[in-house]
């Protein structure tokens, strides 16, 4: 009679220290203790799911407890290692914190730690999910890990360490789990998949391995899924098609969009897309990963690559974006990736379509530098003409357009201070962002090409004095007055008066 069939997850679980993969830092310091007589009364695993961190816990428990290992590793053939390792132990209490989280539970493994263990050294208790108990049950808790029994060790696993007691955090070792980097995951899986005689290209293992986001567990689960959906050996379209990931060829059409800067092809790609059942955030992330690569050949970074196909790696394709055009390209594929993860998110299809229209724009705010380059030029107050990869101009009171009007005379210069809160008015309607350091300031007096002001805001004087905001201040002042002008700020000793109620709506 054959053996049941058991998963791979469960069948390739390590048993052993030096079988654990990803987390060297976490094994030897554990070894290191076992050997030297020095485990702790408890610890607190930390991590994302399907690192080792119930993997470790349980060695641990094994390790402490084996009756002929004269080392760190337990041996796996003494009678408590084989209680252990098939569940018969009573010495080994495992809790699922997410069902098992209120204080009577929690009461009663405190009354089961007092008792001493039934045949081996120490009473191991696992808490898995930890940082689910209640905050009744933690300080239950708490009072057993204060002052603990001899025989007893504690280990508690958790994906969100955060949400732990200060208080029982400090009274813990805390180890740090890493997520597994995705060449370590794939030549972990290409020796699975070789001892269970699975045949797979490199390629697929390579997605999976992407797929996975760290996770070994999450892996092997996928390289099982996959091997059981292919007919004979597991190819990357298979896998692509079982976890509906994006075609090459889509990609591919994606990156050809944004070379063209072909708004129609963007977003009828856009259409078929969703017509086809794939999710455009899925795109998004492998074109990613594809500029990304890019980015880094042009910047000669002897780094990973990111992206299992390396369309944009190939010598046609190199020139197909500047280094300045991949910066902006990456930053509106990032942003538009958050909006399409937000759960709020009611349209996903336009939030796609934004973004498909962003890259092939290549849009991105000009930097105050070039903001004060524009305004020292004669004439600096007019908009600027539209520039491939400039399309909007933000002033640094948080990215409000300074879009100051031409033509003539709001209120002459000659009619100020008397007109002041007309040019007020104009100046909040033209530019607000000099509007806002211009609220709090007295006009004092005007004479050619020179506008006085007093101001009893510090913050306010301070931008008025000098710098990129005083020249957008300046040319905007000078757009409402009808000729140049220059400011001249000092302070004053109480708030400018209020404007009479007739001249027009409160600034």
């Amino acid at each position: 009679m054959s053996e049941p069939h058991r998963a791979l997850a469960l069948k390739w679980r390590p048993t052993k220290f030096d079988d654990v993969v990803g987390q060297p830092h976490v094994v030897r310091t554990l070894k290191n203790a076992i050997a030297s007589g020095k485990v702790g009364h408890a610890y607190l695993f930390t991590g994302p799911r399907g690192v080792g961190k119930t993997t470790c816990a349980r060695i641990l428990a094994r390790a402490v407890n084996c009756e002929k290992s004269g080392g760190s590793d337990p041996c796996g053939e003494c009678v408590t290692c084989r209680d252990f390792l098939s569940g018969r132990a009573l010495d080994l209490i495992e809790v699922d914190a997410a069902s098992t989280r209120g204080i009577d539970e929690m009461r009663d493994l405190r009354e089961i730690a007092r008792l001493a263990p039934a045949r081996a050294r120490k009473k191991v208790f696992v808490l898995d999910e930890a940082h689910m108990l209640t905050p009744q049950a933690s300080n239950a808790l708490l009072k057993t890990l204060e002052e603990p029994p001899e025989h007893v060790l504690f280990i508690l696993a958790t994906t969100d360490a955060q949400d732990i007691l200060p208080t029982i955090h400090s009274r813990c070792q805390r180890f740090d789990f890493h997520p597994l980097g995705p060449l370590t995951v794939a030549t972990h899986l290409k020796k699975i998949a070789a001892a269970e005689g699975i045949e797979i290209e490199d390629s697929a293992v390579a997605l999976i391995a992407k797929a996975a986001r760290g996770a070994m567990r999450d892996a092997q689960m996928l390289m099982e899924q996959a091997a059981a959906y292919a007919d004979g050996a597991v190819t990357a379209q298979q896998v692509r098609d079982l976890m509906g990931l994006v075609d090459r060829e889509w990609v591919e059409r994606f990156l050809v969009v944004l070379k063209d800067r072909d708004p129609q092809a963007g977003l009828k790609l856009v259409e078929d897309l969703i017509e086809a059942g794939r999710e455009p955030a899925e795109l998004l992330g492998e074109a990613q990963e594809e500029l990304r690569d890019a980015l880094m050949r042009r910047l000669d970074a002897k780094v990973a690559t990111m992206a299992t196909d390396g369309l944009l790696s190939a010598p046609e394709r190199a020139g197909w974006f500047t280094e300045e055009e991949l910066l902006a390209l990456l930053g509106h594929v990032r942003r538009a990736l958050d909006e399409l993860a937000a759960r709020q998110i009611r349209h996903p299809r336009i939030a796609a379509e934004l973004a498909v229209a962003r890259l092939i724009r290549r849009e991105r705010p000009l930097s105050w530098a070039e903001v004060e380059e524009h305004l020292a030029k004669p004439g600096g107050g007019a908009p600027l003409a539209p520039v491939a990869s400039r399309a909007t101009i933000l002033a640094p009171s948080g990215g409000t357009p300074a879009n100051v009007p031409s033509g003539g005379a709001v209120v002459p210069l000659a009619n100020l201070p008397g007109g002041w809160s007309a040019v007020l008015d104009a100046v909040k309607r033209s530019a607000p962002a000099a509007y806002v350091y211009l609220k709090s300031a007295a006009c004092t007096g005007a004479g050619p090409g020179v506008i006085r002001l007093e101001t009893a805001s510090g913050f306010h004087r301070q931008g008025l004095a000098g710098g990129g905001m005083k020249a957008a201040v300046e040319a905007a002042l000078s757009a409402v007055v009808g000729e140049p002008v220059r400011l001249e700020v000092s302070g004053a000793a109480s708030p400018r008066p209020a404007p009479p109620p007739t001249a027009g709506p409160p600034p």
